[in-house]
């Protein structure tokens, strides 16, 4: 649901439904793309919006939307901007009473791209970067390089003082300490942020 400029995304919307959305895809364009590589089919038909947020997963393709969009996750209670609401690894402000009722992003229909980094087609992103043209200047999040999605504001501030995509993405990695799992280290993780921070910037339409 449209409301003036922002989007209004239920809880219980599911991936597909997300998807398919000729609104999502008219108003936010890069959400619709995101929802259709999360896991496979038996996932975008069962996942929510909601779950996903709510799950707080480092690895998540939503929160790093949300965060580097300064969307809103309204829950029964109250409205909490998404840059207070991603604290740690599966940790938010909920309270034991409290549950998402939605998320509200703003309208943002200029270029964009989301690139995810995984070893298998249905898999969780190992890094992800998404690139959003959003007032004139470049929005940057990524994806799967902290305990928390990150937003990317040294690409962001090089990009608005004129930096070619290239030179720019080299920021990416600026202040981040990714933990290492079984798929990636640490210096690997940096490595692929700025490689797709760059990809997502160039391949943007």
């Amino acid at each position: 649901e449209v409301k003036g400029s922002k989007l209004h995304v239920g809880a219980l919307a599911r991936h597909v439904e997300i998807h398919n959305s000729e609104i999502v895809k008219d108003k936010l364009p890069i959400l619709a793309e995101v929802a259709a590589e999360i896991g496979d089919n038996q996932v975008r038909n069962m996942g929510t919006m909601g779950g996903v947020v709510a799950h707080a997963d480092a690895a998540g393709d939503y929160p790093t939307i949300a965060l580097m969009l300064d969307a809103e996750i309204v829950t029964n209670k109250r409205s909490i901007a998404a840059k207070d609401f991603f604290k740690d690894l599966f940790t938010t402000p909920l309270a034991s009473n409290e549950i998402v009722t939605e998320v509200v992003f703003p309208v943002a229909n200029g270029p964009h791209k989301y690139i995810k980094f995984r070893r298998r087609l249905f898999d969780w992103a190992i890094v992800g970067a998404a690139a959003q043209k959003m007032n004139g200047d470049w929005r940057i999040g990524l994806t799967n390089v902290g305990p928390t999605p990150v937003r990317a504001t040294a690409v962001e501030d090089a990009l608005r003082k004129g930096a070619k995509p290239e030179e720019a993405a080299q920021h990416a990695s600026d202040g981040l300490n990714p933990s290492g799992d079984l798929r990636a280290s640490p210096e690997y993780k940096k490595h692929l942020a700025r490689v797709l921070t760059r990809r997502a910037i160039e391949q943007a339409t």
